[in-house]
């Protein structure tokens, strides 16, 4: 009789309940605090991860929230690849 419970218990979770938590998970974590966190500062070079295209947090955009994501995107990788090529041209200083 217990078994039977935590199984039924395991398959709402599975079927009902999962979906909710990937979402939620979506909207806090990768749509929120990490996109937060990567528009803190613009990086000096242009292949840094932040700078790269997060579809976890697209999934969870709307489409203006998405088109605001990419106008940003694009801002912040121009001015990354700026500042790389005028490093780049000081041969042998790292800053």
């Amino acid at each position: 009789m217990f078994s039977k419970a935590i199984f039924s218990a395991r398959i709402f979770y599975e079927i009902e309940m999962r979906p909710f938590f990937v979402y939620a998970k979506r909207l806090a974590w990768n749509r929120g605090i990490k996109l937060w966190w990567c528009r803190l500062w613009i990086r000096r070079d242009e292949f840094h991860w932040t700078l790269n295209t997060d579809h976890l947090a697209m999934i969870a955009m709307g489409e203006k929230a998405r088109k605001k994501y990419y106008e940003n995107l694009i801002r912040r990788r121009d001015i990354a690849h700026e500042r790389d090529l005028s490093r780049r041209g000081k041969r042998f200083t790292r800053f």
